[in-house]
């Protein structure tokens, strides 16, 4: 896998420091160092060389069992630091797993809710304008499962643009035969991406 590294100058988004991740006998990540600061980050590296598996990490959708890594300031094996990135960091999985009897509104309200957004009127509000900003305002209040797949994962989408994102992580993109882990870390805005063509 390779890293781009951001400007050393700049103060770094991302600290990764000998990152060790296993899953049983086989190794995910094995001791990873680097560091980046805004603009966007690319992982590039064949099938199973730990891309997703470090953006999970990034993500705090899982732990490091080696190493440190810091995020936006912010140590993820605190409790308060977990919230905080979670709070600024949109992250868009490459299977995400959705509640197919969830209504769209529903998901992205669940997803608002973990994010610990608890006021409810301020919390809905921005529910509908994440909807809104991807197209699905008509489709909001329809289950899941009785939307096509891309609409589901415009869905995804939206859940991960709660907030104004900072910082926004994608596990997957493909260009041509060539997949491509891809970590944001400048201001994503919601209404830039309801500008674009679904």
């Amino acid at each position: 896998m390779h890293c781009r590294t951001g400007d050393p100058h700049d103060r770094p988004d991302i600290v990764v420091a000998d990152v060790t991740k296993r899953f049983g006998s086989n190794l995910g990540v094995e001791g990873i160092t680097w560091t980046g600061a805004g603009g966007v980050i690319g992982l590039l590296g064949p099938n199973g060389s730990g891309k997703s598996t470090l953006l999970r990490m990034l993500a705090t959708v899982l732990a490091p069992d080696e190493g440190e890594i810091r995020l936006l300031g912010h140590d993820p094996k605190v409790a308060s630091g977990r919230l905080a990135i979670r709070r600024q960091l949109g992250y868009l999985p490459q299977r995400a797993e959705l509640y197919p009897r969830f209504s769209a509104f529903d998901l992205v309200d669940y997803v608002a809710v973990l994010k610990e957004m608890s006021d409810r009127r301020v919390r809905r509000d921005e529910v509908r304008r994440v909807l809104s900003a991807v197209g699905l305002v008509d489709v909001m209040h329809k289950r899941l499962r009785n939307l096509s797949d891309g609409m589901q994962r415009r869905v995804a989408l939206a859940a991960s643009l709660l907030g104004g994102r900072d910082s926004w992580c994608s596990t997957s993109l493909r260009l041509g035969s060539i997949r491509v882990s891809v970590c944001s870390f400048a201001k994503c805005s919601p209404s830039s991406v309801g500008r674009r063509r679904w």
